[in-house]
């Protein structure tokens, strides 16, 4: 798919580096909205992913969405697998 998007905008105003920007900017929030993922953004913005997560973190966008939910069922799953692995008995 590709996206154009055509505005209005008096003559001098945009340059190469603030179409850039813009583009940068688009691509991030579609990764903030998780509509795109982190290798496609890399690959869109032509960035290493070391190069991104540093850009997604100076704009205060989460790399990952860890919620509390995620946790609980994450907490969940290490006491089922305790229950599945009784611990043996340490030497005395």
């Amino acid at each position: 798919m590709k996206l154009e998007i055509d505005l209005d905008i008096p003559d001098g105003v945009l340059d190469e580096a603030v179409e850039k920007a813009i583009r940068v900017d688009a691509i991030l929030r579609l990764f903030a909205e998780r509509k795109i993922t982190s290798t496609l953004a890399c690959e869109l913005l032509g960035m290493p992913r070391v190069q991104f997560m540093r850009l997604t973190e100076e704009r205060g966008i989460p790399h990952y969405d860890y919620t509390g939910g995620d946790l609980a069922t994450d907490l969940a799953d290490l006491d089922r697998i305790d229950g599945l692995h009784p611990s043996t008995p340490g030497p005395e």
